[in-house]
Formats: structure tokens, sequence, C-alpha cells
């Protein structure tokens, strides 16, 4: 099952036990099934106050603002963080005003009745509702960044201070799901304020033939979203191991897309249990991994000066072998020179693109090794980067026609004016 580079005419076929398609996805909010989770609203409706009231303390009521926001994700606590800002530093300001002010005897009342007054024009107050459909806050920060990525997970200490802040009234609302457990009419009533901060529920299709039948055919979000422990993908250990475990034939995954997310997954495959162990990975995604994936490929339609991974990933993926993780890097010359067109040069050339030139000059030095060490090298697991393949075809595999055995792609070739090939 190994993949020579003499398979690959056109159209190429790459046979393999697993693909995963990292590409970019729709934001559709899907239905779930029913829960039991109930929605309870314990604040007092602030837009429902008396007529009675003294006039003072209506106003003052008016302008305390309720915000209820959908979706713990980086972009909804981003949203409480600087909502929050925007408002506090009014309070702040008055506060630092009250101490500046003049400490006589003969004016004291004076400028009690002057703040006083002031504040009630100016005070603001409000209240953040974090409403979440999970058990647990943060979004992609918990479920979406690679496990060997702690560094990135740092933001999340940033988000705690947004809970732990004594300057507002915030709370979490876990377990609850706006279309089931509340709507989004009954927010709108119950709130002055809702935004939808959910992300994305679904997944861009490639729309080729054998994508929707067959087995062992993942999106990258189904994926990353296991490996991290999100409870709504544990099922995706099943699939897999029963995939990975079906042949005594070397293992093989395409990773279809040269994203940053693409290149973690084929870096996340190829290390293993032993390489991730130490990290915060699911327990249960080691055992399925094991000593990780003999070939990786991660290919894309066009070439690695329009990929949009970056070079931190990159080095990454070239030092694999020299951390112990026994994983080679392979690029080949052949298709950077193919990709090498006269608007690609170009590019190299454009204002603002020195991390290109970067990428460039990494992937050529790649390259360079791997026709050097190509028969001689010992290491038992390999990631391919390849470019200007398009797939065109998943085909069933030939013991088992419900699972996938193999891909077939297509070359391609760049055309168009620089950044727009």
């Amino acid at each position: 099952m190994q993949i020579a580079s003499k398979c690959f005419h056109q159209p190429n076929r790459l046979p393999i036990r697993s693909a995963i398609i990292a590409s970019s996805y729709n934001a559709i909010l899907k239905q779930q099934p029913q829960t039991t989770t109930t929605f309870q609203y314990k604040y007092n409706l602030h837009r429902n106050f008396t007529t009675t009231e003294d006039d003072e303390v209506s106003k003052r009521r008016r302008r305390r603002l309720s915000v209820a926001i959908v979706g713990t994700g980086p972009s909804g606590m981003y949203t409480a963080k600087y909502l929050r800002s925007s408002i506090l530093p009014k309070k702040q300001k008055q506060q630092q005003q009250q101490q500046q002010q003049p400490s006589t005897k003969q004016n004291d009342s004076e400028v009690e009745e002057k703040l006083s007054k002031q504040q009630q024009e100016d005070e603001y107050d409000l209240n953040i509702d974090m409403i979440e459909k999970l058990p647990t806050p943060y979004g992609l920060v918990r479920s979406g960044v690679a496990p060997d990525h702690p560094e990135v997970k740092s933001v999340e200490h940033d988000f705690d201070s947004v809970f732990t802040s004594s300057c507002t009234k915030m709370q979490f609302m876990g377990n609850v799901q706006v279309g089931i457990d509340v709507s989004l009419n009954e927010l709108r009533d119950l709130y002055d304020v809702v935004v939808l901060a959910y992300g994305c529920e679904s997944d861009n299709k490639l729309g080729i033939d054998g994508e929707e039948r067959l087995k062992g055919i993942l999106s990258a979000r189904e994926f990353v979203a296991w490996y991290n422990g999100h409870p709504n993908f544990v099922h995706i250990g099943e699939e897999l191991s029963k995939l990975l475990s079906s042949s005594n034939q070397p293992k093989q995954v395409v990773v279809i897309g040269q994203g940053n997310v693409a290149l973690d997954c084929a870096r996340i495959l190829a290390k293993g249990k032993q390489g991730l162990i130490d990290t915060d990975i699911a327990s249960h995604a080691l055992d399925v991994i094991g000593d990780g994936i003999e070939k990786t490929i991660v290919l894309g339609r066009r070439g690695h000066v329009q990929g949009a991974f970056t070079i931190k990933e990159l080095r990454e993926l070239t030092k694999l072998k020299k951390e112990g993780h026994n994983v080679a890097f392979n690029v080949r010359q052949d298709e950077l020179d193919m990709g090498a067109t006269p608007s690609t040069m170009k590019e190299l050339n454009l204002p603002g693109a020195r991390p290109k030139v970067r990428i460039d000059k990494l992937l050529r030095d790649v390259a360079a090794a791997t026709d050097t060490t190509s028969g001689a090298d010992t290491t038992t697991k390999e990631v391919d980067l390849r470019f200007l393949l398009q797939p065109i075809t998943f085909l069933p595999d030939e013991l088992d026609p419900s699972r996938v055995g193999s891909l077939v792609c297509q070359r391609t070739e760049l055309k168009g004016e620089p950044r727009n090939q």
C-alpha cells in the first residue's frame, strides 16, 4: 500500500485508509435532539418597570443594559470583554473624579449633591449572560487548538478574567441550546441585546464521487473535535479504530487542504501516542492513533506560495525527525518548480511577501534534503506535502467496498495574475 512517485500520473490514485477534509466550512445552525435542560431567566425584566416609579429611578433602571451572548468561543468571549471595557470606564471615571474633588467642610455637601446628580445621569450598569450549548466554555480554544500547542490555549486565562471580574454582573449558562431550550424570540424579549456568536456547525463538501457513501472520510472539524475531547464527537473514535485496524498493511491517510489545520492533523497523526502523551489530547484518541500513521499525505490544488499555512507550522513538520518522532518530511522539487510560474515569482516580489519568501526557501531546502536522502532514510513514518493535485474521485477499497480505498487526483496548472492564481 505504499505510494511511489511513479504512481502520480494524470489522474493520480492515492491508496488510503482515511481522508480528512481540511477545507473551510459554512456557519449553519442545526437542530439537535431534544434535551431535558430548561432555561430559567432569574433577573427582573429591566424594561418592564412600572409607570409609577420616580422619574430618576426609572431613568437609572433604563440605563441598566442586559446582554445575552449565544456562544462562549473566542468571538463570544471577546464580545463580552470589549463590551464590558466600553461601559466600565464611565464608572471608573466617576470614581476618579470623586476622589479628586477638594475635601473642605464648606463645600462637601455641594460636591456630594453635584456628584450624586451626575452619577444618576451618567451611570451605566451591565448584565451579561453567556449562553452555551456545551457544559464548558471557550469553544475552539478548548476543542479546536492542537493539543501540542499549549501556548495558544493560554488565552483561556484572559477569558477567565472576564468571568471573575467583580465589575460586571456576568454568568455562564451551560447546557442551554437556542432553538431547543429557549427560542431566539424569547431571548429578544428578555434582553436588550442578543449577540449570536455560536460559530460553525457544518462543513463544506468537496462535491466529488464517493464522498457521501464511503466510510472513512471525515471533515477536519470532526477529526479535530474528536482528538480534543469534544463530547459530540466521541463516536468518531470507534469508526477510526475499525478503519485503521482493518488491515495489516501500512496505514495511510490523505489530508485534503493546506492550511494550518491540515498541518495540525498531519502532525498529530504522525507523532503518535508517545509524541502526544504529555499533551492535553483526549485519552481516548491516544490508543486509536497508536504509534502513528506510517504515511500521511497533505495535498492541495495550488502551489506552495499560495498555500494558507504559516512558516511556524511548516517548521514543526521539519523538526519531527530531529525531535525523535521518527518521521520524515518530504517535499517534491518538481512540484515546487511547476508552481514557480511568472505570476508566482511576481508575488514573491510584491510588498508584504516576506513570509511567502521564507516559506519558499524553507520548502526548497526540504526538497533538496528529500532528494539527497531518498532511499537511505531509516524513518518508519512519513509526511508528504504535495501541490498542484485536485481530488476528483474517492474509490472503494477492493476488500471492503463500503469504505474508502484510494483517492484519484488530477494535476492542476496555475494560471492568472499575481495573488489571483
